[in-house]
Parts: C-alpha cells; structure tokens; sequence
C-alpha cells in the first residue's frame, strides 16, 4: 500500500487499531502546522503588492483536487469573451521552466500550465514560484485580468476577489489540518473569500448540509455549485473526435492521475455500463510501461476502451509512438465545468473589473 493510499485510509476514518494509532501520530505532527502557517501569512504580507490591474485569485483550504484548473480555464474565457486579455499565473508544478507557457512542452512546463494554455485563445499564463515577478513580465506584455491558480494561500499580491473551490467529497478536509486531515489552513479561512463554489455537487447526498455549514462560515459570501458535464472523446493517436454515445453499453477502464478521481469515476460510470478504474497519483508522470501494463490488465479483461482525463493525456500524448500497441483503444475524455447562477457570478466578475 501507498503511503499516500494508507494516509488517506487514516484520515477519513477507516477503524482498526493501527489506523488509529497512525492518526495519533499525525495529530501531533499537524500541531505545528498552525502557528507555521499564521508566521508564512504575516511575513509574506509584509511586503504584499497592489498590481495596477485586477486580480483574482482562484484556490482551496484543502489538499488535493477541487476543480481549480477548470475554473481557472472557465473564468479565463469568459474575461476573453469580454475582450479582455488574460493572464493566468501558477506555479508549473511538475514542470522545470519558469516564465511564459506558450510554445514550450508538457513535461517542460507541467500538465496544469499546458492545459491552461492551450485553453486561451489570446491570454497568455506564467509559470513559476515567483508569482509577483511572472505578473510584473504580464503587465509589460499588455495583461489586463491576472488570475491567480491555486493561491489561496498566497499573500504577496494584494487581490481584488477572492475565490475558494471546496470538492464535495470532502469538503472540510476531515475537520483537521494537514497531515492529521487535509486542511491547508484553519476552516475559518473561509471568510476571506467573496465566491465560494462547491464542486462536484450534485455528486454527494449531503450537498445540502455542506453549503449550510459554509453559509455559517461566511455568510456574506456568493455561493454557487458546479459540477462536469462530459463533452467528447479524442482517440489517442489518430486524433478522432468520438460522440459519447460510443461507450454506452461498454465495458471499459477508467485512468486518472488527478487530485479527485472519484468525479472523473462517477462521470464514467453515466457513460458505459462497466468501469474498471485505476487511480494513479495527482500529476502522475506517466511512463511506457504503464500504458503496456494497462492495455494488457484492459485486454485480458475483454474491455472495449481505457479512457483517461485530458490532463493526463498531455503526458500520455508524448509516449505514443509507431512502436507502442494500442490492441485496446485510448480515449481522451474531453469534459466542462457547468456553474450554477451563471449570471450571477459574470454580474460578480464585472463588479471586480469595474472598480
């Protein structure tokens, strides 16, 4: 088992004595966590910045995948729907290169900073830990929105809106901070944000319950749901373009390296009658054998497809090669953010850039 896998056993409650002594030992190693955080807050916005444009910062109180990337390429093309120029700043993980995306690789750049990029049109995103430096390159190249990925925990730039993913599955981090349960900072964070959006909403029975809670929280915060509405499939290699409609009454397996599998899971399971599903880690660097062991495991099983999230076949993508077999076809699961009250959030959007 997956230090990983055992860890997060422990911190959503599985019982056994083990489980339990494990998280009596993450208690007291969480208990630092507090006081370090509140010390990384202060110094950094001792010297936090005004940029002389508005900016939005997109991110979580928790660890893992909340749907930010997605939200990150939804608001990014709405600004440009609005004739705005974009530019969307993260931190490259995964990837070795610092500063503009554009024109450079995925392993170069990291999958979330290449999937942003390919999703603008005329908006360009940065890379790089030093986010104030890759704004000040941004403003010199005309940007006129900055949007901050995954900076909810960033203090350094002063921002205009804030807005905060919780994923449904667990929304609250197990009630704990980090490596007790998976909060970044203390649940109370929660009254800096303007939005709050709960992702994969109508996946959970206790939606209601959980924007109760978050209504305690901040009760002065915009509230809205989102959830993922499957598009279209891309076959791997030949680049196709194949309706939903081909996997109904399949059996087929389901791969994903992302923060939140279990929605990519559930979206499967609407579309083929059967999945088999394998979780690989967040930004998992997917290698040939790999692939090999998956369609071997596929075909011995009798599947029909495997099919993947569009952010690992960026990685994926590069390995296909003549020589690599594809006995069982690839397929690239193409799927968009759908947000409730719509409307309501452009209105909240216009407010920002208005000001």
């Amino acid at each position: 088992m997956r230090i990983e896998e055992l860890w997060r056993k422990a911190i959503s409650g599985k019982k056994g004595f083990l489980y339990d002594l494990f998280r009596l030992s993450l208690y007291f190693l969480s208990l630092p966590y507090f006081p370090l955080f509140h010390l990384f807050r202060w110094m950094q916005s001792l010297r936090q910045v005004k940029l002389p444009c508005p900016v939005i910062s997109i991110g979580n109180i928790t660890l893992g995948g909340t749907g930010k990337t997605s939200l990150a390429i939804f608001l990014g093309r709405k600004l440009e729907e609005m004739e705005y120029k974009v530019a969307i700043l993260c931190t490259g993980y995964g990837g070795k290169s610092i500063g503009k995306v554009r024109g450079k690789g995925a392993r170069e750049v990291g999958d979330e900073a290449f999937l942003l990029s390919a999703n603008l049109e005329r908006g360009d995103v940065w890379a790089g830990r030093d986010r104030l430096k890759m704004a000040r390159e941004a403003l010199k190249e005309g940007a006129e929105v900055i949007i901050l990925d995954d900076a909810m925990q960033y203090f350094c730039i002063k921002k205009d809106l804030e807005i905060v993913m919780l994923n449904a599955f667990s929304p609250f981090g197990y009630g704990y901070l980090f490596p007790r349960g998976s909060l970044r900072e203390p649940i109370s964070g929660l009254r800096r944000a303007q939005v709050i959006i709960l992702s994969n909403a109508d996946a959970v029975d206790e939606k209601s319950a959980i924007i109760e809670r978050v209504k305690e929280i901040n009760p002065s915060a915009l509230i809205l749901e989102a959830n993922y509405r499957a598009k279209e499939l891309v076959e791997m290699g030949e680049g196709k373009v194949r309706e939903l409609g081909c996997l109904k009454g399949k059996r087929i397996m389901g791969v994903a390296g992302i923060g939140c599998p279990e929605g990519f899971k559930r979206t499967l399971e609407k579309l083929a009658v059967e999945v088999f599903f394998r979780a690989f880690p967040d930004h998992y660097d997917f290698k040939r054998r790999d692939i090999l062991s998956l369609q071997e495991e596929a075909k011995s099983k009798g599947l029909s497809a495997i099919v993947i999230t569009e952010k690992d076949g960026i990685k994926i993508k590069e390995l296909m090669g003549g020589d690599l077999p594809l006995e069982v076809p690839i397929f690239v699961l193409r799927v968009e953010l759908s947000l409730s009250s719509e409307e309501v959030f452009r209105r909240k959007i216009e407010e920002i850039l208005q000001r």
